[in-house]
């Protein structure tokens, strides 16, 4: 299926913000750039515990140790409740021991204040609303019941006043003997756990029943923050942690599309997810073939772009290549002696023009290729004698077989060697490529016709790179 489909559905949307979700990878803007670009965190946000999470409880921390000595200045109070009370507010999560711990001793210390600045005119001064709260028909200090519902074994250290200890003692008594809530999470999957104000996973196949009061609480899966729940509970009521749609259902999704089926129906979930994005919504997933992409309809999504099709049998090519090199041949010194040949290197090496004209067929993972190279060395006391004539062009019939881009080789550099090597290439386009090649020459024994030993021709060798075009027959 070609992408005319998609535009066509893109131009009737014209008036509307459409929206390509990749699933698998980082948005590529370039990819239907008429399509606002999203990453699978727009629908599928992380949950897990962050540096922002972090920041809260060390920002608690901090003001713990700043406002204790306050206690003793002159309505220093008023500082350690309207102080605390900003930064709890911001508290997101608990997710250790040590977190709750460290928030039960800010409350209280919070309630001590509350208890000192107020004292009898809790229940009816206007300024302290925001600090009180009403459990079984008795008004309490909420920093206090917040307290005991996070950890009702808890003794706070900051509880200096032997009145304070009194009523605090007091209202855990009384939120001890009310009414317990209950933090759940319904339709749990398997593996699911709780944390819930910071103490150890649990299960969240059954609900965590606690104290009324404020509560936090995270759900985790292998080990990943999930989900996660804050809010005041009053006895008998539940705090259920909602789960967003996880980054796994959405790994598992681009994994299934990736296979290319022309239709898919979502979960609820997924649909629910979906559906709050921006419409019209276009999903990417890329397989091994290239990018597929989904138009979301309903609670099903629908193939609308696939990739290309690729040939994954045998291919057949013509190629012919151009190129420099390298030839090295004993017989140079040894047939050009007498012509005045020296017994140097440079008289058995030369640079050489190389062409070669051959034929290539495989498949993704393999290739075979048989030809003719041409080597045409340049210098002095580069001809060699065959029969009653002397050559100069060097031919190398060969095949060769390996994996597409390094191929071992076998062939016949004339006129009297048997060659073994390596040959490479590198593509470019889809038409050119680098290639090169080296060989290793030995020569075979050669009758004599007058009777004399047989010849036998000195180590020769190739090396050469060049540019290669192919022309496609099948």
């Amino acid at each position: 299926m070609s992408m005319i489909p998609l535009l066509f559905v893109c131009a009737a949307h014209a008036a509307e913000e459409g929206a390509l979700l990749w699933l698998d990878q980082a948005p590529d803007p370039r990819v239907h750039p008429e399509l606002r670009p999203l990453a699978a965190d727009a629908v599928a946000p992380s949950q897990d515990w962050s540096a922002a999470d972090q920041a809260a409880i060390d920002q608690l921390s901090a003001e713990l140790t700043a406002l204790r000595p306050l206690l003793d200045e002159f309505d220093g109070e008023l500082q350690i409740m309207s102080r605390l009370d900003a930064v709890i507010k911001d508290l997101p999560a608990l997710k250790t021991p040590a977190h709750r711990e460290l928030l039960v001793e800010a409350l209280a210390l919070q309630g001590l204040a509350v208890y000192r600045y107020f004292q009898d005119g809790l229940a009816t001064d206007p300024a302290a609303a925001p600090y009180r709260v009403e459990v079984g028909g008795q008004v309490m200090v909420k920093a206090w019941v917040d307290a005991v519902a996070l950890d009702a074994d808890h003794a706070p250290l900051e509880l200096v006043d032997p009145g304070a200890v009194t009523t605090f003692d007091a209202a855990r008594a009384t939120l001890l003997g009310a009414q317990r809530a209950a933090v759940k999470v319904n339709d749990a999957p398997e593996g699911l756990t709780l944390i819930v104000d910071g103490a150890e996973p649990v299960s969240a196949a059954r609900p965590v029943y606690v104290p009324p009061g404020q509560h936090y609480a995270l759900a985790v899966m292998d080990g990943v923050v999930v989900g996660r729940a804050r809010a005041r509970v009053e006895p008998g009521e539940s705090l259920s942690v909602e789960l967003p749609l996880m980054g796994a259902e959405l790994s598992a999704l681009a994994a299934t599309l990736a296979e290319g089926p022309e239709g898919l129906a979502l979960s609820p979930r997924l649909t629910a997810a979906l559906a709050a994005a921006p419409q019209p919504l276009y999903l990417a997933s890329r397989g091994a073939d290239g990018l597929y992409v989904y138009a979301l309809q309903g609670g099903a999504v629908t193939l609308t772009e696939r990739p290309e099709p690729r040939d994954k049998g045998q291919r057949l090519s013509v190629t012919v290549a151009l190129g420099g090199g390298w030839v090295y041949d004993g017989e140079y010194f040894l047939q050009n002696v007498d012509d005045g040949a020296p017994y140097t290197r440079a008289t058995v090496n030369h640079g050489a023009a190389f062409a070669s004209v051959g034929a290539r067929t495989g498949s993704r993972w393999w290739s075979a290729a048989a030809g003719v190279d041409l080597a045409l060395p340049f210098g002095d006391y580069t001809t060699l004698e065959t029969g009653d004539r002397e050559v100069r062009l060097r031919a190398q019939p060969y095949v060769a077989a390996g994996l597409p881009w390094v191929q071992a080789s076998v062939g016949w550099f004339t006129p009297y060697h048997i060659s073994f090597g390596l040959r490479g290439r590198v593509p470019l386009t889809d038409n050119l490529a680098l290639t090169g090649g080296a060989v290793t020459a030995r020569g075979f024994a050669l009758a004599r016709d007058d009777g004399a030993p047989d010849f036998q021709a000195a180590p020769a060798g190739a090396a050469w790179v060049g540019v290669e075009g192919r022309l496609r027959v099948r």
